[in-house]
């Protein structure tokens, strides 16, 4: 998964307008986090999308490498399926 998830990053980073956050990078932890306190997962990658075109780039590039996907827009599932661990997370 680790390998996959490094070619997504690696593939999107040049294609990408929008902010790619990693573990590390100093908006992540809040980035990461969803409305629901409870569900507290960690993507492998957050794809804050600037425009239309950057969904499009990182849905193909995720579908491309097998990447397991969330798409959030507000983090407001109450069962957590607005993000994942060691995913992609696609953030409208």
């Amino acid at each position: 998964m680790a390998d996959r998830l490094a070619a997504t990053h690696s593939a999107l980073r040049g294609q990408f307008k929008g902010d790619l956050l990693q573990q590390g990078h100093p908006s992540y932890e809040d980035a990461r986090a969803i409305w629901n306190g409870m569900v507290a997962r960690t993507p492998g990658l957050i794809a804050r999308c600037a425009d239309i075109e950057d969904v499009q780039t990182a849905v193909r590039i995720a579908a491309t490498n097998g990447i397991l996907t969330a798409v959030r827009c507000g983090g407001h599932s109450l069962a957590g399926f607005s993000t994942c661990d060691g995913g992609l997370v696609i953030d409208l």
